[in-house]
C-alpha cells in the first residue's frame, strides 16, 4: 500500500469521528458568528463575507488538485512531480451528425460538486447584503475541514474517473449509455441532489430577503407600531445586520430547512457516487487501494 493510499485511508477514518465530536461540543457551545458574533471588539473578529469566501473556496480549490493529480491510481513519485492524470470526464456523442460532449458518470459528479461550491463559496455571499464579523476560529476551523474533505471527494472522484484499472483494461462501466441504462440507483442520487440544492437555494432566499428588507406587515401607520417600523428601517439602513423568524417554504415545519435540504443534496451526493463506484470492474476499484495487486489474495 503506497503513502497515498494510507494517508487516504487514515484521513478517511478519522473524518467520521468529526461530526460527532463537534456536534456533541456545540450543545455546549455557541459558534462565534452569525448572530452569535462576539459584540467586543477585537482583532481576532474578520469580516464576515471574505472569511467565508475565503474558508469554502478551499474545498473546490483542493477537491480539483486531488482529481487533476489523482492520487490513488498513481504512486507518490508521479504525483508530486504534479502532472495532469487523464481522467475521463466526458464522452463525444453523436447527435443529429453533430459530435457533443457528454459527461460521464463521475464526471457528473464533478460537475454537480462544483455547482454546490460556486453557490455556496462565491455566488451566495456576495448577494448577501451584509453578515455579522465572525471570530478568526471559525474559518480557520472550516478551512481545516475543507483541507480534509475537498482532496478525499477529489481523490474519490478521480479513481471512478481513471480511464485504465492496473491491467490496462480500460473501464466500459463508465460508458454513459451503459448507467443510464443499468443503474437507476445512480441517477434517482442525483435527483436527489438536484432537489435538495434547489431547496437549498430557495430557504437561503428566505434568509436574505429578511436582511434585506425586515417585514412591516400587521404595524399601523402611527402610535408604538410606526416606532417599531423606524426602528426597523434603521436597522436596515446600518451596517449591522437584521435577524427574524423566517416564514414560509419548509421553515413552517422544522427550524433549520437550509440545512436539511443541504443534508438532502449531500445524501443524493453519496448515493450517487455510492452506486457507481459499485458498478466499476473489480479490477478498476481494487487497483487505488491494492497498489495492482489484482489477487484479492495478496
Amino acid at each position: 500500500m503506497s503513502v497515498l493510499t494510507e494517508w487516504y485511508n487514515v484521513l478517511s477514518r478519522y473524518y467520521l469521528l468529526m461530526p460527532p465530536l463537534v456536534s456533541i461540543a456545540l450543545c455546549f457551545i455557541d459558534a462565534p458568528f452569525g448572530r452569535f458574533s462576539p459584540s467586543t471588539p477585537s482583532v481576532l473578529l474578520v469580516d464576515g463575507i471574505k472569511a467565508w469566501i475565503a474558508m469554502e473556496l478551499v474545498s473546490p480549490l483542493c477537491f480539483i488538485t486531488a482529481f487533476l493529480t489523482s492520487p490513488l491510481t498513481r504512486s507518490w513519485t508521479s504525483v508530486k512531480r504534479f502532472p495532469l492524470s487523464p481522467q475521463v470526464i466526458y464522452q463525444m456523442k453523436s447527435l443529429n451528425g453533430i459530435s457533443v460532449p457528454i459527461p460521464t458518470p463521475p464526471g457528473i459528479l464533478v460537475i454537480l460538486y462544483f455547482v454546490h461550491y460556486a453557490n455556496r463559496a462565491i455566488i451566495s455571499p456576495l448577494r448577501t447584503p451584509v453578515r455579522s464579523k465572525s471570530h478568526i476560529i471559525v474559518p480557520l476551523s472550516a478551512i481545516t475541514f475543507n483541507a480534509i474533505n475537498g482532496p478525499l471527494l477529489g481523490a474519490f472522484c478521480s479513481a471512478l474517473a481513471a480511464p485504465f484499472d492496473k491491467t490496462g483494461i480500460g473501464a466500459p462501466s463508465l460508458r454513459v449509455d451503459k448507467v443510464v441504462q443499468n443503474n437507476a440507483i445512480f441517477w434517482l442520487g442525483v435527483i436527489m441532489w438536484g432537489l435538495g440544492f434547489v431547496g437549498n437555494l430557495w430557504h437561503d432566499e428566505i434568509l436574505l430577503n429578511i436582511r434585506r428588507k425586515p417585514t412591516s406587515e400587521g404595524m399601523s401607520s402611527s402610535g408604538p407600531d410606526l416606532k417599531k417600523r423606524k426602528t426597523s428601517q434603521r436597522e436596515l439602513s446600518s451596517d449591522k445586520p437584521h435577524y427574524a423568524i423566517p416564514y414560509g417554504g419548509l421553515y413552517k415545519f422544522i427550524s433549520y430547512p437550509n440545512y436539511f435540504t443541504e443534508w438532502v443534496e449531500w445524501t443524493g451526493y453519496a448515493i450517487a457516487s455510492t452506486a457507481l463506484a459499485n458498478q466499476l470492474p473489480v479490477g478498476h476499484v481494487v487497483y487505488p487501494f491494492l497498489e495492482g495487486r489484482i489477487n484479492l489474495g495478496e
